[in-house]
């Protein structure tokens, strides 16, 4: 019981019991959010094998044909596109984290790609969420068109704001990385000089990449979104 004293200097009482009405439902969604079940325990496991598949598949596929030597197409993105529908955002982004990390050493030693990695899939699916959350309030078409739409109009701002964000870091000092630690240029003279005069290329080449790996992404994830829609009513 609490007592709380208005402007008017009249004493209102408060009961608990009240407080935890108003309390009660935000706590059971936080707790309903975080809660795994068996099967999307299940399915986190699940997608996490599949992720290791898809990026040990990508790196012995795609290795050979890197852009600039070390940008990789990958396809892994599309196992946590997947757990945000299957679970949340907030164990996709778990995922990001371990399905990065976990290959390295026997499937991928380059470090710096691996940051690399780690950050841009995380923008994108923070990215993704963002305008899929606001178009979703925004956009009112027949149900058919809608998630043609909404994720259509998503992934195209998911893909520019991602480009733009990835040509700033490698500029910052993801390039930088891969000269020092990795050597993939003759000396930092050469590099640098090259990408003082060729800054627009290169800047380019780095967006041109995270298009179409995004675009690989996120079309196979429309194409797949039936089998999605079945699992999602079985949970």
């Amino acid at each position: 019981m609490k007592n709380d004293i208005n402007k008017n200097n009249e004493t209102i009482i408060i009961d608990d019991n009240d407080i935890d009405i108003h309390f009660n439902p935000w706590k059971q969604k936080i707790k309903k959010y975080f809660t795994l079940s068996t099967k999307k325990i299940t399915y986190l496991s699940l997608l996490l094998a599949i992720n290791v598949t898809i990026s040990l598949v990508c790196f012995l596929v795609f290795a050979k044909v890197a852009f600039l030597g070390f940008l990789r197409i990958e396809l892994s993105f599309i196992s946590y596109l997947i757990c945000y529908r299957l679970v949340n955002s907030f164990y996709a982004s778990i995922l990001i984290f371990i399905g990065t990390w976990i290959r390295f050493g026997w499937i991928d030693n380059d470090f710096v790609g691996l940051i690399s990695l780690n950050i841009s899939d995380l923008l994108a699916l923070i990215i993704y969420i963002f305008f899929h959350h606001i178009f979703t309030k925004v956009l009112k078409v027949d149900k058919k068109l809608h998630f043609y739409m909404l994720n259509i109009l998503s992934f195209i701002l998911c893909i520019i704001s991602v480009g733009l964000i990835n040509i700033i870091l490698n500029f910052a000092f993801l390039l930088p990385m891969y000269i020092y630690f990795l050597g993939y240029y003759g000396s930092v003279n050469d590099f640098l000089k090259s990408l003082h005069i060729n800054w627009f290329v290169y800047a380019l080449i780095i967006f041109g990449f995270n298009a179409l790996k995004y675009s690989i992404n996120f079309i196979i994830y429309i194409m797949i979104n039936e089998s999605i829609e079945k699992f999602i009513s079985k949970l």
